[in-house]
């Protein structure tokens, strides 16, 4: 911590002091102050006395009040896009995490989890969760073929980061926020599919029979207890890692096959695009069919999973909670107005929906959920609990929002180095170099007389490159003009000097004037005003020669710009931007970390 502060005072009052080049930017500072002081927060909140804790109470009329709230907010900022937008966009996949997320949030605050009514649909809503997952990231390596280290290390640093932080500040298991678990053994399983044999992805009957080999591998390694028994052994003996196997293979079973359901919809889907399948004269029957049959299978998921109790429903979930999902995508993207009309309310919370589900073990619950944080300032009396639960959400959805763009932009500093801008501190702009603006000493003549010189703005040419002046690649500007300058007013004396003494000059050719030619009476005049101008002269036989020290010239610059390279100070930027240093850094202390924790 007091290195962090540190930091920070560096950066913000010694921006342009030496010691501010081995510290990033503001931004990530800012950005690891907002992860610190949340963690902070979340860590005095449930591990102090410092707030109290109440436990739960489940209500069914309150839980339907607060149900009815979210869903008036949720209609209340319904606004329609200017153009049409595509199928699952972006936007709305948002809507749909976002409402899933206060169904899950107020769910978890009521402690309705003991209800069979209310427990089985939620699980459904997980569910959707992988199902988007799978679907996603399929359709992404299927199009982009994108398989690179980079991106599977941004989107697991994007899940875990948090998750880690909180594992070690609050003495938890990784595995008890599965949720960030679950997504990310998901989504390596996704990944691995889609690279093995991905030169063949566009093959139907090859990409099919991948999908259900990868699932029926999947479900083999989760069911069978001498898989998960040994990985977690081999963890525990070598990390200290002490992670319930009965209680990872659980969660697994439930949601094993939604993912591939998802994977095998979005195919069927790219297909149907390929083959613009909405511009076949059946597809109007074949819309309708998918409607009716979406209804049908909603209602007839509600029937049944209404019927029974929560740990009878959990041995049908993962063969049926495909059918509510698809049901909901279809019916969502019906019609033109359905599919372009998102609420902006929903889709703000499920922006942030990673951090809202992780952070309310800590900020917004208490006891790791199994209680109720209280920061109102009264325990008793009539509305403490509304007013607490006001306070509590706000200072909750608030803080998630703010660690949402935190995390983001931390996942992209140490993946990738780019460092986020600051807002309200626009970049410098570029410093031009200083034009030397001391007076120069005028040239003389062979007779001591002053040279009368008119400067006049020099532009870069093949002439000038010739002359020695400047390199034939290299910047121009002030530095430039100066040189030409100078080298104008050395040639133009020497030129005046020798003429001055031998009349004339036949090795030399004068491009101010014709070419051996000699001014006529009208062009009198005009030679007088060019003698007063500056004239590039060249000696036509040492042309080559100044070529190639020009050449010599711009190699001996290449040579010192690449020695400047090699010779620039170590920082910890150009340190951190090397992959293999995070790699090692971030294993070598979770190895610590497990170790000392044993």
């Amino acid at each position: 911590m007091f290195l962090f502060l540190f930091a920070l005072y560096v950066a913000i009052v010694y921006k342009q002091h030496p010691l501010a080049a081995y510290f990033p930017n503001i931004g990530v500072l800012r950005a690891m102050a907002v992860m610190a002081g949340s963690i902070l927060y979340m860590y005095y909140s449930d591990r102090t006395t410092l707030f109290a804790k109440i436990s739960k109470s489940y209500s069914t009329s309150t839980f339907v009040f607060l149900s009815f709230l979210s869903l008036v907010a949720g209609f209340a900022t319904l606004k329609k896009a200017d153009k049409d937008q595509p199928f699952l966009s972006r936007d709305q996949t948002d809507e749909w995490k976002g409402w899933m997320q206060i169904a899950i949030l107020i769910y978890h605050y009521m402690g309705a989890s003991s209800v069979s009514s209310i427990y089985n649909p939620v699980r459904v809503l997980v569910a959707s969760y992988l199902f988007m997952t799978g679907f996603g990231h399929f359709v992404f390596y299927y199009k982009k073929a994108d398989f690179g280290f980079q991106r599977v290390a941004m989107i697991l640093t994007r899940l875990n980061l948090l998750t880690i932080l909180l594992a070690y500040t609050m003495d938890t298991t990784y595995l008890s926020y599965y949720f960030a678990p679950l997504v990310s053994f998901f989504y390596l399983v996704i990944y691995g599919m889609m690279y093995l044999g991905h030169t063949h992805n566009h093959k139907p009957a090859f990409m099919i029979g991948k999908i259900a080999a990868t699932a029926v591998i999947t479900a083999s390694m989760i069911y069978a207890p001498v898989v998960l028994d040994t990985t977690f052994g081999v963890l525990r003996f070598f990390f200290g890692i002490t992670w319930s196997a009965a209680e990872w293979r659980f969660r697994l079973k439930l949601d094993v096959w939604i993912v591939f359901a998802g994977s095998l919809f979005a195919y069927g889907f790219i297909m149907a695009q390929e083959m613009s399948i909405t511009a076949h004269p059946y597809w109007g029957k074949a819309r309708v069919i998918a409607i009716v049959s979406s209804v049908i299978g909603l209602l007839g998921f509600f029937h049944f999973e209404g019927a029974m109790e929560k740990h009878e429903y959990n041995l049908h979930h993962p063969y049926i909670s495909w059918i509510p999902i698809l049901s909901y995508v279809v019916l969502r993207n019906s019609t033109a107005d359905l599919r372009n009309t998102t609420s902006t309310f929903y889709a703000f919370i499920g922006r942030c929906s990673l951090e809202t589900f992780i952070c309310q073990f800590h900020m917004w619950l208490a006891g790791d959920t199994k209680g109720l944080l209280v920061i109102s300032p009264w325990l008793e009396g009539t509305g403490y609990w509304t007013f607490n639960l006001v306070l509590s959400t706000i200072l909750f959805i608030v803080i998630s929002n703010q660690l949402s763009g935190a995390t983001g932009e931390l996942t992209d500093w140490l993946i990738t180095g780019r460092e986020p801008k600051v807002k309200g501190h626009p970049a410098p702009p570029p410093t031009l170099p200083l034009v030397n603006t001391a007076p120069r000493q005028r040239p003389l003549s062979a007779q001591g007389t002053v040279v009368p010189v008119k400067r006049q703005s020099v532009m870069l040419s093949p002439i000038a490159i010739a002359a020695g002046a400047v390199a034939p690649v290299g910047p121009t500007g002030p530095d430039t003009l100066n040189k030409l300058m100078d080298a104008s007013l050395r040639l133009e004396t020497a030129t005046r000097s020798e003429q001055s003494e031998s009349g004339s000059s036949s090795g030399d050719i004068d491009l101010s004037n014709s070419l051996d030619k000699s001014p006529t009476q009208g062009e009198s005049k005009q030679s007088a005003r060019q003698q007063e101008s500056v004239s590039l002269l060249i000696e036509s036989n040492s042309t080559g020669s100044s070529s190639s020290s020009n050449h010599e010239t711009s190699r001996e610059r290449d040579r010192s710009r690449d020695s400047d390279a090699t010779t620039a100070p170590m920082t910890f930027k150009s340190l951190w931007a090397q992959p293999i240093w995070k790699v090692s850094i971030f294993f070598g202390v979770i190895w610590l970390l497990n170790f000392w924790s044993t």
